[in-house]
């Protein structure tokens, strides 16, 4: 083994917040001398293929994960944000990297789509649900006792400021704080943080808004203070550090609404429950997942050329994406949707299939990810009367989701203390073999 690497994903920057005026003022002056470049995302810029994209060096036609929800066929239910890590199709980062270096160990923090993960240290949210409603933080970690051993040092994660209304920098600073700790006692070979906090603020204020360049300062300092620590006090084998992003956003304004137009072409049914109407997959034709500017429509074969129509009509639809179109894109998978839709770069997509404020299901005014069949950021939004969660769409102002040839935002890639060229990567797809290069490293 050569050198250890540290990844971290500081999700929502962008190159232009390393240049003057800098948005990251510590980080750009940790990356000076052009050793940052912009970072050409994967389709669909969502944060599971993204990720999986990056981990496998692999599109999401071929590692399978093409949403953040992955629809079932057979049990006709959708699954949002966690599944087994058996569903990824390729081999991930560190089960190649123990192919080249066998004693290498891997440590994960809060990446998703992981449960149950061959990597050999691992941290991840999985609160816990009581009798009597109430939900508990909680980690998965493992080796066994890592998480236990966290909460006696810094207490438990605050579950509470990692998403929903209340989100906030709280979280993204337990999990630097738990990651430092945890890379310092264990000396892992590859470790790869993930950095949540900006995805709250792109997605509440917009990408060009005041609080968006506030809260990017407070990470900034964080980022920067964790690299200079993990360099310096955690006793490593001179590590690289490989900043990335894995996507930037857009200023959006409004949510488009393709299960209201579905159901309207009379391809999408309900059925009710105490008066709410909750979405009848078994009994629809088509129906869509949101997923912030992309959704996947399922539907029957004879009823894609209605849903096609019936979709293309829509204002705020900027493409409807059939087989062929699907396959340029990269992500022609049994998981994939018949049709596939691209927002606008200004729209989103939002899940709701409902017309009646009175009749909408109970979960939608919770932090309910897994129970709504599509991503919901109005779940950032405390409603009016702060009974609940909000449902204005006008209230989200940045979004993401479509790729760099439509809105030509990228992420970003730095690296730290590199010596080989191939670095260089231009597209998350090649941030695996990055990896690999990185820990083959043996001199700095």
């Amino acid at each position: 083994m050569g050198r250890q690497v540290v990844v971290i994903d500081l999700v929502g920057a962008a190159p232009g917040h390393f240049e003057e005026p800098a948005l990251f003022p510590g980080l750009a002056a940790l990356f000076a001398g052009g050793a940052v470049r912009p970072l050409r995302p994967v389709f669909p810029a969502v944060t599971c293929p993204a990720q999986v994209t990056m981990l496998t060096g692999t599109p999401p036609s071929e590692h399978g994960i093409v949403a953040n929800g992955l629809f079932g066929r057979g049990g006709r239910g959708v699954t949002m944000w966690t599944w087994p890590a058996g569903r990824i199709e390729r081999p991930l980062v560190w089960e190649l990297l123990r192919k080249q270096s066998p004693a290498a160990r891997t440590a994960v923090f809060f990446f998703q789509g992981l449960k149950g993960t061959s990597a050999d240290v691992y941290v991840n949210p999985h609160p816990r649900h009581t009798a009597d409603g109430k939900t508990l933080p909680w980690c998965d970690s493992k080796p066994e006792g890592l998480y236990e051993r966290l909460t006696t040092k810094f207490g438990h994660f605050p579950l509470h400021a990692y998403w929903g209304p209340m989100a906030r920098i709280e979280s993204s600073k337990w999990i630097l704080t738990a990651s430092r700790e945890t890379i310092s006692e264990l000396k892992p070979d590859l470790s790869l943080v993930y950095v949540p906090h900006l995805d709250y603020v792109g997605q509440r204020c917009g990408p060009d808004s005041g609080e968006f360049a506030s809260e990017a300062r407070l990470v900034d300092q964080l980022v920067a203070e964790f690299i200079v620590d993990v360099r310096t006090n955690c006793a490593l084998n001179n590590p690289a550090i490989l900043l990335l992003s894995e996507y930037a956003f857009r200023p959006v304004k409004g949510g488009v609404l393709p299960n209201v137009a579905l159901r309207e072409a009379g391809l999408l049914n309900v059925r009710e429950d105490a008066g709410a109407e909750h979405l009848a997959s078994a009994a629809s034709t088509a129906f869509a997942v949101a997923d912030h500017q992309v959704a996947h429509v399922y539907a029957s074969p004879d009823a894609v050329p209605d849903a096609s129509a019936a979709l293309r009509e829509l204002e705020g639809v900027a493409e409807v994406c059939g087989p062929e179109r699907i396959r340029e894109l990269g992500i022609h998978h049994r998981n994939t949707g018949e049709l596939v839709l691209l927002s606008k770069p200004n729209r989103w997509f939002a899940y709701p299939w409902w017309t009646d404020p009175g009749r909408v299901p109970d979960f939608a005014r919770t932090v309910d990810i897994h129970r709504k069949p599509g991503y919901d950021p109005l779940e950032l939004f405390f409603a009016p009367d702060r009974r609940g969660i909000a449902q204005d769409t006008d209230l989200v102002r940045g979004s993401h989701g479509l790729s760099a040839e439509e809105t030509g935002e990228c992420g970003v890639l730095g690296v730290l203390d590199a010596v080989t060229d191939g670095w260089r990567a231009t597209g998350a797809r090649e941030i695996a073999n990055l990896i690999l290069l990185l820990t083959a490293e043996t001199e700095a």
